[in-house]
């Protein structure tokens, strides 16, 4: 029988395989450490024990929290070897392991099990689980709020109109927090970039604020962070330390912040509040830790008031791995060449705060280190790998701060994240950020800080060729006709609607599209990106799957694309991957793939469970990749011809039964169904809307309507008016004629034909379940 020495050794030699830097029964000070783990900058440490009982489990618990609080070990897995476990059976073993850390070290351990892949993904992954981005959000988001309390209207006016940010009513304070987030983010990365600054090789050549750039002359190295802060003056002071950092570079960091300190008028309140931003952001950048999670787009969410005109939903950190980890396989690059990984290009056309481009780059990580490591990764992905665009300037300055923070020393005039114009210039020219480039056009690109119509009025561009990339990756914004364009005046909301129009009027004419929401679009535009072979990789709502109305969505993506994966989420706690929003939704990856090649089923893998951590979403992500069969993930297929046709109706369901079952209902197996858009005419909300007013208390016609579907409220089928309302001005005509089509929706008694009695008692559920008739 093997000694658990032996398995320790043993053990180290196969994660050794697997790229990781661990050693066996290392001797620290007094202590010994059964294996011992380099991740990145962190140490790790794995304390085993034989067997898998209460005392065995027990004992691997207590060695590991003891690595905590002796503080040889910045993070601990407790993990017991299955009874009968020896050097020769080992690889082929299932482990339970429970993660150990100065957050979790008071907490009963949460044991997990999974096989060799799985802990190395875990061990991985371990950087994630340290510090609590959550509650550091918490304290940031508090702090920003007590500090936008301490400026004046005028303060909050000026930081609003650099930022180029509604400032009417509530929205003054949000655009304030905004814009102090922004400095937030500024102030965290000048305490990041000290250590370089303050290598002798780092101070410029040439001063990059003037073009073409003169000698640099000013003193090097800039005060550094926590000196402003403990200036008599700390405006002053960051201003000037950011205007000499930009002699060097870096001015997606610091212009923007730099230029919204120097807007606001000199007062004891601007210094309050910038003072206390400064002592809340250094305390957080001391903690190494947080920078690998998503800090700034869970703070920036928090404030975010447009969500619902603009469609902007935050990936969950977790979610994104699990994506980014599905888009991107192991033999998409050769992990040990610098030249083939250079070659990557991957984009976000929809980046927002940069979530899912910093998912990629963990991906990349991990993938790279699983070979070994390599000097320089993060500076090739941030200046050649990664793409981000997005029309929100606080967001893509979000993006380009959580990015460089992986590499200070990165050049910032070769980073690829850029400003998309989304609006009407002082010409009439509308432009619709990214959307721009599905006929072979260019966005209006602007620049480092932005601002105004006035700056727009050709694409900024040294390319005039639509660029292909290997990898698209987004969560694009959904949101419905009547609302998304609800920011800009009338005037210009007509205009932007008849760009849209005409950028995608060969998809609305064909039935691909249609402009109720614009989540859409961003599809059409994957594909005309994506090249071939390329992998598009997007998180939808599940109606897309599902809803008749998008049945031409969904017969594009499979004329495009080989629909590889979808993922779903049947987790009654959380059906969505975003964090923002209350609606179901779906990972959607696919392969560029010609349409006249024969296309493999299309895997449907339903989550019992939705990950919780970014280390149980990579556990998630190597069972789909393998396929092996895990508790809680249950899997389907949908032939090709079906995926074709756009019948996607099996991801509706848990159940591979209720599935088939569903499918033989809607073939009529049972009995004779129609689809309720056939049984008589429907009006849309959007129809209704446009002709009729809300209003208050019933007007002499006596008209009543179902306005709104709350998620929150609306919780059965059955529903009742919740308005009263009237014909617009010059719309009674129309008014007239939608009121006299008015109904209600019957759902139908349908005679069963005979079955066994567990058949009748599963359609009868599913029946219920999707409304399709009622007994």
């Amino acid at each position: 029988m093997a000694h658990e020495n032996e398995l320790n050794i043993r053990l180290s030699d196969l994660l050794r395989g697997k790229g990781l830097a661990s050693s066996p029964e290392k001797q620290i000070g007094k202590k010994r450490h059964d294996i011992d783990i380099k991740v990145g900058l962190l140490t790790a440490v794995i304390e085993a024990e034989k067997g898998q009982s209460s005392s065995s489990k027990n004992s691997a618990v207590n060695e590991a929290d003891g690595r905590i609080i002796d503080k040889t070990a910045d993070i601990a897995l407790a993990l017991c070897y299955p009874d009968g476990t020896e050097s020769d059976n080992l690889k082929g073993q299932k482990f339970e392991w429970a993660i150990r850390s100065p957050r979790t070290k008071d907490n009963p351990p949460e044991w997990v099990l999974g096989g060799l892949d799985d802990l190395a993904t875990v061990i991985l992954q371990l950087p994630n689980e340290l510090g609590d981005p959550d509650t550091l959000a918490e304290r940031l988001s508090n702090t920003l709020e007590t500090a936008v309390s301490r400026l004046s209207n005028d303060t909050k006016e000026a930081f609003a109109e650099v930022l180029d940010l509604p400032a009417e009513g509530k929205n003054l304070n949000t655009a304030t927090m905004r814009a102090l987030l922004v400095v937030a983010t500024a102030i965290m990365f000048h305490a990041r970039l000290e250590g370089h600054l303050k290598k002798p090789t780092s101070r410029p050549v040439l001063d990059r604020r003037k073009n073409p750039p003169p000698s640099f002359q000013d003193e090097w190295p800039p005060m550094s962070a926590i000196n402003c802060a403990n200036a008599d003056s700390p405006v002053f002071a960051y201003g000037k330390a950011w205007d000499v950092i930009l002699a060097l570079d870096y001015r997606p960091i610091f212009e923007t912040a730099r230029k919204a300190l120097n807007s606001a008028p000199p007062s004891p309140g601007l210094t309050s509040a910038v003072s206390m931003l400064a002592d809340t952001v250094l305390g957080i950048a001391g903690e190494a830790a947080s920078l690998r999670h998503d800090l700034l787009g869970r703070i920036f969410h928090r404030i975010l008031d447009s969500a619902k005109y603009d469609g902007s939903y935050y990936t969950s950190t977790t979610d994104a791995s699990l994506l980014a980890a599905l888009a991107l396989r192991d033999g998409d690059a050769d992990w040990k060449s610098a030249g083939s990984i250079g070659r990557l290009r991957v984009i976000d056309p929809a980046c927002g705060t940069g979530t899912l481009l910093m998912a990629i780059a963990e991906r990349v990580r991990d993938l790279v280190n699983r070979e070994g490591g390599m000097d320089g990764l993060e500076k090739t992905l941030i200046e050649e790998v990664l793409h981000g665009y997005d029309t929100n300037l606080t967001a893509t300055h979000l993006a380009a701060t959580t990015l460089g923070l992986l590499s200070p020393g990165t050049e910032f005039a070769k980073m690829n994240i850029e400003r998309t114009f989304l609006g009407v210039n002082d010409n009439g020219h509308a432009s619709l950020g990214s959307l721009e480039f599905i006929h072979g056009g260019q966005p209006y690109l602007l620049g480092w800080p932005a601002g105004g119509r006035e700056h727009i009025d050709s694409p900024n561009s040294s390319s005039t060729e639509t660029p292909e990339f290997d990898i698209i990756i987004m969560n694009p914004p959904f949101t419905r006709d009547s609302l998304r364009h609800d920011q800009f005046l009338p005037q210009y909301e007509t205009i932007l609607k008849k760009r849209e129009k005409w950028l995608l009027r060969e998809h609305i004419a064909g039935g691909t599209l249609h402009m109720s929401s614009q989540g859409n679009n961003f599809v059409v535009l994957a594909d005309r990106l994506t090249r071939d072979g390329g992998t598009m990789a997007v998180v939808l709502p599940m109606v897309t799957a599902t809803n008749p109305s998008s049945r031409g969505i969904r017969r594009f993506i499979a004329a495009k694309f080989h629909v590889e994966t979808i993922v779903i989420s049947h987790d009654p706690q959380r059906q969505s991957f975003s964090e923002n929003t209350a609606i179901s939704e779906l990972l959607l990856v696919c392969r560029k793939h010609k349409s006249s090649d024969d296309k493999p089923p299309t895997q449907v893998f339903s989550l019992a469970v939705n990950p919780a951590t970014p280390a149980e979403a990579m556990m998630t992500a190597n069972a789909i990749i393998t396929g092996e069969e895990k508790d809680g993930i249950v899997k389907h297929e949908i032939n090709s011809d079906s995926v074709a046709v756009g019948d996607w109706s099996a991801v509706q369901f848990l159940s591979p039964r209720l599935a088939a079952l569903f499918s033989k209902l809607r073939m009529g197996d049972f009995f004779a169904v129609k689809q309720l858009m056939e049984t008589g005419d429907t009006l849309t909300g959007q129809a209704v809307r446009g002709v009729f007013d809300r209003r208050s208390h019933a007007q002499q016609q006596g008209m009543i309507a179902l306005w709104n579907h709350e998620t929150g409220t609306m919780t059965t089928m059955s529903a009742k008016h919740d308005t009263y309302i009237a014909a617009k001005s010059d719309m009674e005509r129309q008014a007239s004629g939608l009121w006299n089509r008015r109904g209600e929706i019957n759902v139908p008694r349908s005679p069963m034909v005979a079955a066994d009695a567990h058949t009748c008692g599963a359609i009868i559920s599913l029946c219920r379940r999707v409304g399709m008739v009622s007994f």
